[in-house]
């Protein structure tokens, strides 16, 4: 376990010699190295390191040099440097923390399985948008309706509840099907082509379903999220009500 004094930043020896001389008062290198059981030349380098802490000084008495400790009150001073010192730490964390959560976002693609898994990329929808907040659709089939069918009305409560609109578009396949609240929707032209999964963006996710094969997966990544919604702006503008 650390000496009381190592947590002031002091070392081992830095730690010994300093106690060493508080018991000592004026005392020799060769005293200081008989007390504390340290090698002369360890000595020499842990009062050199004290001189600069402002802990010991030195006086010259018949032409030999002897060292005294200063007053544990400078040890005060030391612990209120330490503690400035660990409120600027204190500051910089939540920015630290800023920089890491920026970071980690980058990296993270999330798989899921079966339909509890899909329900979890739903339930992450509600996790990432604030109320007013958005979900945009593409690739939509109304096949949700039937692998999900006893989720569906809960999803769409809480959506409602939370004041967020979804905005969808779907396949020419879809049409006829009912339209949910809060929904605003279109249709892809035929010429587009059909592809088995649909995406959804919203906030700074992506998630690609495939309810074929009951398979999800989340991306978050704001540069994804945000290329994705550059292509969604662009079907959407090329799609029929």
């Amino acid at each position: 376990m650390p000496d009381e004094l190592e947590l002031l930043g002091l070392s081992v020896n830095e730690s010994k010699v300093y106690r060493a001389l508080v018991k000592l008062g004026s005392a020799s290198v060769s005293e200081v190295a008989a007390k504390t059981k340290v090698h002369r030349v360890n000595v020499y380098d842990a009062l050199r390191r004290l001189e600069e802490k402002g802990l010991v000084s030195s006086v010259i008495k018949a032409e030999k040099n002897y060292f005294e400790a200063a007053s544990p009150e400078q040890l005060k001073l030391i612990l209120k440097n330490k503690e400035e010192e660990l409120d600027q730490v204190k500051k910089e964390i939540p920015f630290l923390l800023e920089e890491y959560k920026l970071k980690k976002v980058k990296q993270e693609v999330h798989h899921y399985k079966g339909k509890r898994g899909l329900i979890t990329i739903y339930e992450n929808m509600f996790r990432t948008l604030k109320p007013g907040g958005t979900i945009y659709s593409i690739g939509t089939t109304g096949v949700m309706r039937d692998i999900l069918k006893f989720y569906i009305a809960d999803f769409n409560r809480k959506r409602v509840k939370n004041k967020i609109h979804l905005k969808s578009l779907y396949y020419q396949r879809a049409k006829g099907k009912t339209v949910f609240p809060k929904q605003e929707r279109k249709f892809i032209p035929a010429g587009f082509g059909f592809l088995p999964v649909t995406t959804y963006i919203y906030g700074d996710r992506v998630a690609i379903l495939s309810f074929d094969e009951l398979l999800g997966i989340e991306i978050i990544s704001k540069g994804i999220s945000k290329s994705y919604m550059q292509y969604f702006n662009w079907l959407w503008n090329e799609s029929e009500s």
